[in-house]
């Protein structure tokens, strides 16, 4: 969800950010300056709370539109001031809209609201990066250069003769002062030659592109042209659209335009099978968007309208970041980068604010539609599961206090069992019964640890607390562990490995759970007389566990609710009556907390290999809670 977990029925909720209302502040306009023909740059006073990454963009609210109904009171705009500067400076276009009209009559002093800081896609990493602006596009990036930014930058900014860049002066400067960043302004549009000596196969720094549709896309072609990776072109607003996708979608807006009639119809109007398919979308109680791949709303239906707040006039042409975007940012490249599986639903747990401020939770989906192989839109869906949410939490604290307070007479028996074991004086029936009680009350003690490890882990900030330690070491002792449940069952044990010791830094703890719960899922669920195969190995800095057992296995259905809490195989039911559907859903979010991955390949009835991939080294990372 990677860091983002896919969800298949119900989303994790654990993921979410821990955030009760949108971070919304009131400031007060400083100026409002025209800089370069109808642009202007607006400055804000900065509260002493409000901190933010350079290549971050907040979303201006006029209160007083905010009032009123079916118009827009928002929009997003890059932050184009150093994270050193008193106030916050925005550079805005200004066009025909009512609310831009409303944005060119502030003055200083004037009440206006700001949400974020948002947004990461131009955040810049440690080795610098290209950054290509056209317009006012070219804020973000001046954040990054007025913020000293780590790395080297390579800014080329087009402009016309009407809206010249209004700090060229500042930027010739910072050129001198930097001598490794360089910094060109050009009038022109873009040509292949402007990238020649920048964008080049010793050059693997991410280019971000920023600026109208047009230019974005003039840019991306040049440099898919040049050979250049898509993968290395990052956008924040405007992604491009290319060759016969940019056909595709503007017929689809021609289409979705003459819906909006269509639907506002009363239903006995309505004669065609396609116009009662929109009536049909448009009345769903879920929440339903079509986009263009930038990701666009060219429709939606009367439930996003309640849902998010926000009239179907208000969305048209904005973004879903309209009312999102305070998720992490890999799961929106996820979801959206995502292609359905047939067969399969995929959906991820995010929160999000409606028009009034108010956070909830939803149920997202989005699906790529596809003419041609070309994308020419997305379907999204939403599902308000706030309720679930509260309820799942409710539970969560049930089960925390249940079990902390069934920790002290768990403990409480166990000593007095070891007390008594050490009496002379008992008969071999007696020992026989202490040894039951023992294993009992281990086994009680271990699920009531499950079970805090579970609450932990949905609390989130779970901390890690690296050290060294010797990683075949800690499966050799697992495995020892084991050996009287193999011995019980005749199983065979086999440990393959070509190094006597790998060395990790990583959490012992977390790493050991991780272990104990693979070997022991495979030692429970081998029938009698059969076998399991453990494996090491070490590939660059990752150590390798491979867990092969020749047990009952998964079924296809089965393996994709795999690492599902509480969930359990109707085979693994009958096959040992005592499970809780907890250890692989731990263990699985212990590895997600390492860094690491894990693969399953099992087939009903022919047994199970697991592939755990951790790395050697990880740093340690401060949390309120350990898991045990």
């Amino acid at each position: 969800m990677d860091a983002v977990q896919d969800e298949t029925t119900t989303p994790s909720f654990n993921k979410l950010p821990n955030l009760e209302k949108e971070p919304r502040l009131h400031v007060r306009v400083v100026s409002n300056a025209a800089v370069a023909g109808d642009v202007i740059l607006l400055t804000l006073a900065r509260p002493q709370e409000f901190t933010f990454v350079p290549g971050q963009y907040v979303w201006l609210v006029l209160p007083d539109r905010a009032k009123k109904q079916r118009i827009i009171d928002r929009r997003a705009y890059s932050i184009s001031s150093g994270t050193n500067n008193e106030n916050v400076e925005l550079l805005i276009r200004l066009t025909g809209s009512d609310y831009l009209k409303d944005v060119a009559k502030l003055t200083a002093g004037d009440a206006v609201d700001i949400i974020g800081p948002m947004g990461s896609a131009f955040i810049a990493p440690e080795q610098g990066a290209v950054l290509i602006a056209g317009g006012t596009g070219a804020a973000p990036f001046l954040s990054i250069l007025r913020s000293g930014a780590n790395g080297t930058f390579s800014f080329i900014s087009y402009e016309s003769k009407e809206r010249p860049l209004y700090c060229k002066a500042e930027l010739e400067e910072h050129a001198r002062q930097h001598r490794e960043d360089t910094v060109r302004c050009k009038e022109d549009s873009p040509q292949q030659s402007d990238f020649d000596d920048i964008v080049n196969k010793n050059d693997s720094r991410q280019i971000f592109i920023a600026g109208p549709q047009g230019f974005v896309d003039t840019v991306t072609e040049i440099l898919l042209k040049l050979g250049v990776s898509s993968g290395r072109m990052r956008y924040e607003a405007l992604y491009p659209l290319l060759g016969a996708s940019r056909e595709l979608v503007g017929s689809l807006e021609k289409l979705v335009a003459q819906s909006y009639d269509i639907i506002s119809k009363p239903i006995p109007e309505i004669s065609q099978l396609g116009d009662l398919f929109l009536m049909a979308v448009r009345q769903t109680t879920n929440h339903v968007t079509i986009t263009d791949p930038n990701g666009r709303i060219l429709f939606a239906n009367k439930a996003a309208e309640d849902t998010t707040g926000y009239t179907l006039e208000e969305m048209r042409g904005q973004t879903s970041r309209l009312w999102g975007g305070l998720m992490p940012p890999l799961l929106y490249r996820t979801l959206w980068g995502k292609k359905d599986v047939p067969g399969q639903k995929s959906f991820y747990a995010v929160l999000n604010r409606r028009r009034d401020g108010l956070l909830y939770v939803a149920r997202a989906r989005i699906s790529p539609i596809l003419v041609k192989e070309s994308l020419v839109a997305y379907v999204a869906t939403e599902e308000d599961i706030t309720d679930l949410v509260e309820l799942d939490k409710a539970k969560s604290d049930f089960i925390s206090i249940a079990s902390h307070q069934l920790r002290t007479p768990i403990t409480g028996v166990q000593w007095a069992v070891e007390r008594l074991e050490k009496m002379e004086k008992m008969s071999a029936k007696g020992r026989e019964y202490m040894q039951d009680i023992r294993a009992s009350t281990k086994g009680l003690a271990e699920l009531v640890d499950n079970l805090l490890n579970v609450t932990r882990l949905e609390g989130g900030d779970v901390a890690v607390i690296s050290e060294k330690f010797d990683f075949i070491r800690s499966i050799k002792n697992v495995i020892a562990d084991m050996r009287m449940l193999r011995d019980k069952k005749n199983i065979k044990q086999k440990f393959v490995s070509q190094h006597k010791k790998l060395e990790m830094v990583s959490d012992k703890n977390i790493v050991r759970n991780i272990i104990q719960s693979f070997i022991s899922n495979a030692v429970e669920y081998t029938p009698d007389g059969g076998s399991v195969e453990v494996a090491v190995e070490q590939h660059d800095k990752n150590a390798v566990f491979i867990v092969h057992d020749t047990g009952i296995g998964i079924s296809k259905e089965d393996q994709q609710k795999l690492f599902t809490k509480f969930y359990r195989a109707e085979n693994a039911k009958r096959a040992r009556s005592g499970g809780t559907g907890l250890g692989l859903y731990i263990a699985k979010n212990g590895i997600d907390l390492l860094g690491g991955k894990v693969t399953a390949d099992s087939e009903e009835g022919r047994g199970t290999t697991f592939r755990v991939e951790l790395p050697t080294e990880v740093q340690t990372r401060a949390g309120d809670k350990q898991l045990r």
